[in-house]
């Protein structure tokens, strides 16, 4: 048996007690694939892969186990199996591993080296394999949806060209425009970096990257991919997306819905740019827009589009605004409000959504009755008639948003805010009345019947519940 002394000290030996291929050890940044056994000094043993049946794999190098496998295994080479003898400072030290290790131990381990990968196991099986040539800068990676730039050189077979190109890729990985390899790669990739990407034709195959036509199941495609560049796309509801161009200089700091802001904005592709400035929720500006700008930071300019088309004052003909954030005021620290002055607010809000549903700007009405019951929701210490009132108030304004929701056709909604009045008043005829002609949208017509039912015994002489039940 030859030893080794790995440290030059004698704190890490290397017992080989079978030869590997000797044709090269694992590099650095390499996953490696082992079966060890564990002991202590005494000769008991702690721990083993082979006990579970299961090999153990990690990144060599990157403080991921201990500091004896990280220098013992980068000696060996494949199917090499050997005992690394690691004191207390090339294992667990002074803490120990409780229970199993104490502090202070000398542990041996009985390693053999399966296999190793030289990069990054996209998945863990072996199947996507990214190797960096070139570094990237950085710590954000892309995300699925986003909008990437990425140059694409794509290998097989002795290294045969078949593509080799700059692609940009809308919606990335919402589509099959590039093959999944790459795009299973490049959520791991930084700005610039450069990798090359290894898989086989089980996740190959796009639209804009060609598949060689004599390709096998057998073939390993390989792809040299830069990331050039990505802007980042925020989801901010189901019809409506942001792709931020430029960031903001407080990305945490966002308008709320007592603020004044200050931006410009023109439609695209070949608007008028214009600067404006007003407050949220007061039909001064498009609605939809709105709700985009308050994720935005000061600073921030980004591209908003509408997924489908919206009933918008500004926007008639364009689906997408480029929108930058110039500045907006702090607004109203609710918390620090006085139940009574949180009533009145509430109060406040109810009225503009009445004037403008009235109006027939249900939407705007909406959020008007959210925030009104959202301020009422907040009164939670005062007065026992101040309560109270909060709460009718609360019944008032639920009551009149889901009769927005209806108009809106958002019927889910509507049986929701509701079932909330009906906990609160079981007997509210109006609840019964407006859950009931949710249900029968939705296709609930025993529910329907059910609460038509119930608000015809509350009141016998109801024109609109008789008519319904008709």
């Amino acid at each position: 048996m030859t030893t080794i002394d790995l440290s030059g000290d004698g704190n890490l030996l290397k017992e080989i007690l079978r030869e590997g291929d000797n044709e090269g050890s694992p590099p650095i940044g390499s996953t490696v694939f082992v079966h060890y056994v564990g002991y202590l000094q005494t000769g008991e043993q702690f721990d083993s892969s082979r006990s579970r049946k299961e090999e153990f794999s990690f990144k060599l190098g990157q403080n991921t186990v201990i500091k004896g496998w990280d220098m013992g295994v980068a000696t060996m080479s494949k199917g090499e199996r050997s005992n690394l003898v690691c004191s207390p400072k090339f294992a667990y030290g002074k803490n120990g591993f409780p229970p199993k290790i104490p502090s202070n131990a000398t542990l041996t381990f009985e390693v053999e080296l399966i296999r190793w990968i030289d990069g990054e196991d996209i998945h863990g099986d072996g199947e996507i394999i990214k190797k960096v040539y070139e570094a990237g800068v950085g710590w954000e990676s892309p995300c699925i949806g986003d909008f990437v730039t990425l140059q694409v050189e794509g290998l097989y077979r002795s290294k045969q060209v078949f593509f080799s190109q700059i692609i940009e890729v809308p919606d990335f990985g919402n589509n099959n425009l590039i093959p999944k390899g790459i795009v299973d790669a490049v959520q791991k990739m930084k700005q610039k970096e450069k990798s090359v990407v290894k898989f086989s034709l089980a996740y190959g195959g796009s639209d804009l990257i060609p598949t060689p036509s004599d390709i096998t199941s057998e073939d390993i495609f390989e792809y040299h991919v830069s990331l050039e560049f990505w802007k980042k796309i925020v989801e901010i509801n189901a019809t409506l997306k942001k792709l931020i161009c430029t960031k903001g200089i407080e990305e945490s700091v966002n308008p709320v819905s007592t603020s004044t802001v200050s931006l410009k904005y023109k439609l695209l592709p070949d608007g008028i740019e214009e600067e404006k400035t007003f407050s949220f929720w007061e039909d001064e500006f498009d609605l939809s827009l709105e709700e985009a700008i308050m994720t935005m930071s000061k600073g921030e300019k980004s591209v908003i589009t509408f997924l489908l088309s919206q009933p918008c004052s500004d926007v008639k003909e364009s689906t997408s605004v480029e929108v930058e954030l110039l500045g907006f005021t702090a607004g109203i620290n609710q918390d620090s409000l006085s139940s009574r002055e949180k009533i009145q607010n509430a109060i406040t809000s109810k009225e503009k959504g009445t004037n403008f549903f009235k109006q027939g700007k249900n939407r705007i009405a909406t959020y008007h009755y959210s925030e009104s019951i959202k301020m009422v929701d907040s009164v939670t210490i005062g007065p026992l008639n101040e309560k109270e009132e909060a709460s009718k108030l609360k019944i008032l304004s639920t009551l009149n948003l889901s009769l927005c929701q209806l108009k809106l056709k958002r019927f889910p909604e509507v049986v929701d805010n509701c079932t909330i009045v009906l906990n609160e008043d079981g007997s509210n005829v109006k609840a019964l009345y407006r859950r009931a002609q949710a249900y029968s949208e939705l296709g609930e017509f025993q529910a329907a019947i059910g609460d038509l039912q119930v608000a015809k015994a509350k009141e016998p002489t109801n024109k609109a519940v008789l008519a319904e039940l008709n």
